[in-house]
C-alpha cells in the first residue's frame, strides 16, 4: 500500500479521498490519526504532478499516517463508539459468539501488568475483559503473542486487510461479518514432515534474486508486457510508471509492486517469483492483481528471458495467473474471485 495519505476526514468528520476535495490549504481536512489540518497537494492534474495526489501535514507535525493508519484508526474508534463487535462462532463454546455489546471500551490503554498496549480494550456484560487487536500489515509481534498465550488473555485479532477504507464499510465489517478474525491461542506443533511456509526460504532463492532484478530492469527500460490468450498488453501504456521493490502491500508479501501514480484507479499489480505455487485457497486483498512467477531452477529463469511477456502457461505452469483479471486492466482494479 502507498506510504503516502489519501484519505482524511472533513468537517463533518466523514471520510474523503484526496481526489474529492478543494486543492491547497483550504481543504477543511483533517488527519483521522492526529487530529491536524491537512494541505491537500492535488492541485496539478494527475498526469502531469509529480507525485500521487495526496494529503500532506503541515511543516512541523511529525505524524507519518498513511492510509494504513487511517484504516487501524477508523476500526479503532468504530468499536469505541458503537461499544459492539461480531465474534466468530466458539468451536468448544468457551468464548463469545455472534454480536456482543459491551459496557465499556478504551482504547491504546497501556496493561502495567502485563507491560503492552492493546488497541482496545472491552469489558463484557459478564464484567468479562476482551482485547482486540488490529492487523493490517503486520501481525501481533511474538514477545506480546507470547503474553497473551501464556497468561490466558482473552485476546480477539481482526484482519482489515479485506476491507475497503471508509467508516460504513469498516463498520459494516466489524458489526455484520465474522469471518477474517481470530483468538489468539498457542499454536498447534507442527506434525513429522510438515512446514509453515516461509517466504525467506524462496526469496533467497539466487534465480529468484536474478529473476526479480530482471524484471525491474524490464520495466525501467520500458518492456515489460503481459500475455494472456494470445493477446499482448504493454503496461507503459496502460498508465504503468511505478515500480517498486519488495514491497509490503497490506499483510501481502511481494517481489516488485507495480501501479499507475497518475491515475485515480491505481490497478496496483503484484508480480511475485516463487518456488511453487501457493496453498489453495490463498487470499489476497480485493484491490490487488496478483501474477506468480514459477522459477525452480536456472532453466525456468532462462525460459523467463527467452520470452516476450509474463503471464503465460506452459505444461508445466511456469507462469501462473493467480486472481488475474486482464479484462478489467484499464477499467477496474477489482479482482476476479
Amino acid at each position: 500500500m502507498s506510504a503516502l495519505l489519501t484519505k482524511a476526514l472533513n468537517e463533518r468528520e466523514e471520510i474523503v479521498d484526496i481526489e474529492t476535495v478543494v486543492p491547497g490549504k483550504f481543504c477543511n481536512c483533517i488527519c483521522p490519526n492526529c487530529k491536524k489540518p491537512l494541505i491537500a497537494k492535488n492541485r496539478k492534474p494527475l498526469e502531469e504532478a509529480k507525485r500521487e495526489h495526496h494529503f500532506a501535514h503541515y511543516k512541523g507535525c511529525l505524524c507519518e499516517a498513511s492510509d494504513e493508519t487511517v484504516l487501524h484508526q477508523l476500526a479503532k474508534e468504530i468499536i469505541v463508539e458503537e461499544k459492539s463487535l461480531m465474534f466468530p462462532v466458539s468451536e468448544h463454546g468457551d468464548k463469545p459468539s455472534g454480536l456482543v455489546h459491551f459496557v465499556k471500551v478504551e482504547q491504546e490503554k497501556r496493561d502495567e501488568k502485563f507491560g503492552f498496549r492493546p488497541d482496545v480494550e472491552a469489558i463484557m456484560e459478564n464484567g468479562e475483559r476482551i482485547l482486540i487487536e488490529f492487523y493490517v500489515s503486520h501481525e501481533i509481534p511474538p514477545k506480546k503473542r507470547n503474553i497473551i498465550v501464556k497468561n490466558n488473555l482473552k485476546c480477539i485479532e481482526v484482519d482489515l486487510n479485506y476491507v475497503t477504507i471508509g467508516k460504513r464499510e469498516i463498520r459494516s465489517f466489524l458489526l455484520d461479518e465474522s469471518e477474517n478474525r481470530s483468538w489468539i491461542e498457542a499454536a498447534e506443533p507442527l506434525t513429522q514432515g510438515e512446514s509453515k511456509e516461509n517466504y525467506s526460504l524462496y526469496s533467497r532463492n539466487p534465480w529468484h534474486i536474478k529473476a526479480i532484478e530482471y524484471l525491474k530492469k524490464q520495466f525501467d527500460e520500458g518492456e515489460i508486457t503481459i500475455g494472456r490468450n494470445s493477446s499482448i498488453y504493454n503496461l507503459r501504456e496502460y498508465g504503468y510508471d511505478i515500480c517498486e521493490l519488495s514491497k509490503m502491500y497490506r499483510k501481502f508479501r511481494l517481489d516488485l509492486l507495480l501501479y499507475r501514480s497518475k491515475k485515480e484507479n491505481k490497478g496496483r499489480i503484484s508480480l511475485s517469483v516463487r518456488g511453487r505455487r501457493r496453498n489453495q485457497g490463498h487470499k489476497t486483498p480485493t484491490d490487488l492483481r496478483v501474477i506468480d512467477i514459477i522459477i525452480r531452477n536456472e532453466s525456468d529463469y532462462n525460459r523467463l528471458i527467452e520470452r516476450d511477456n509474463i503471464c503465460c502457461t506452459d505444461d508445466f505452469i511456469m507462469y501462473e495467473g493467480f486472481n488475474f483479471n486482464l479484462k478489467n486492466l484499464t477499467h477496474s482494479n477489482t479482482v476476479s474471485q
